[in-house]
Formats: structure tokens, C-alpha cells, sequence
């Protein structure tokens, strides 16, 4: 066969490198890289070996062939390492984000759950009359919204103060005792 020097058409330079080197590349690379995929190892072999190839014309010792392939092969594997360590990080993190999302989702609804069962106690429990049901189910509204709530809203803003104040004083209590009982 010619030297690799005078090859201009097949076999290419590159299927000279790699009939001659690429076995000693890659079982010196899985030597020193033990616990790397040996498809890792291949890819950056013959990415070692084509981008020398396209150099070819610019080596001027071709004695230092093999250390310059082995130089090319190596900084391609650990460049491939680098990219699988970042992925696996960044994969690591979605799995840890996706996993705390998930948890709080279950909190969110387990808490979701346990209020609703609280607030059916509270609506069973604490209101004796219809009254005092409508005042607790507009529990943050003002007096006049009180007032429509109860249909009392024809009345004079004192009066109904009067008679929401007492409503709102028995339920304050009531859900104070029944928190209390609670704890």
C-alpha cells in the first residue's frame, strides 16, 4: 500500500489513519478511560482520526502521527465526557425539580383535601340557624354586604349593625371553642 502522504483518491487518508491506528487508539483510551462507554471511546477515535486527516498536509514530522491521533482522539473523549457529565447534571436536576414539583403538588392537594374536610366540619357544626350559615359563608364581607346576604338591606345601617354584630360575635366564639377542641 502507498504511504498515506501520496494518497489522493481510495483509499482516503482518513481509511489509511483509521486502518492503521484506530484499534491501538481505542484500546489505549479504554485502558486509561476504563469505566467510559466504549462507544464513547469509538466516536472520539474516529473523530480524532478525520480531523487530523483533513490535517495532513500541514504535519511536518509524520513520526508523530500516532502521539498527535492519540492528542486528537483524547481531547474528543473528554470533550464527550464533559457534554454526558453536563447532561446527566442537568437531567439529575430536572428529575430533582420534577420530583420536588411533584411533592408539592401532593402536599397542595393532601392540604387542599384536609382544609375542605375542615371547612364541612365548620359549616356543619358551628351555624345553628340560616342566619348564621349566610354570615359565615360571607365570613370577610362588610355590613352591607351582610345585609344583602340576609335581606335585610331595607333596614337603617345601625339596625343592621345590630342585628349582623350579634351574629358575628356567636360565630367568633363558637369557631374559637371548636379550633381550641381541634388542637
Amino acid at each position: 500500500m502507498a504511504g498515506i502522504f501520496q494518497l489522493t483518491e481510495w483509499p482516503l487518508p482518513a481509511t489509511f489513519l483509521y486502518q492503521q491506528y484506530a484499534d491501538t487508539l481505542s484500546a489505549t483510551l479504554r485502558r486509561r478511560f476504563s469505566r467510559t462507554d466504549s462507544q464513547n471511546i469509538y466516536d472520539a477515535v474516529l473523530a480524532g482520526i478525520l480531523d487530523i486527516s483533513l490535517k495532513l498536509d500541514r504535519l511536518e514530522n509524520p513520526e508523530d502521527l500516532g502521539g498527535l491521533l492519540y492528542v486528537a482522539a483524547l481531547r474528543k473523549l473528554q470533550g464527550i465526557i464533559r457534554s454526558d457529565d453536563t447532561r446527566h447534571c442537568r437531567e439529575r436536576e430536572k428529575g430533582n425539580e420534577s420530583v420536588a414539583k411533584e411533592r408539592d403538588e401532593a402536599r397542595e392537594q393532601g392540604t387542599d383535601i384536609g382544609q375542605a374536610d375542615l371547612l364541612d366540619r365548620v359549616f356543619r357544626e358551628i351555624p345553628k340557624t340560616d342566619e348564621e350559615r349566610i354570615v359565615l359563608q360571607h365570613w370577610g364581607a362588610n355590613t352591607e354586604e351582610l345585609a344583602q346576604g340576609l335581606g335585610i338591606q331595607e333596614l337603617p345601617h345601625d339596625q343592621q349593625r345590630s342585628i349582623i354584630k350579634p351574629i358575628r360575635d356567636r360565630l367568633a366564639k363558637r369557631l374559637e371553642r371548636f379550633l381550641d377542641e381541634r388542637d
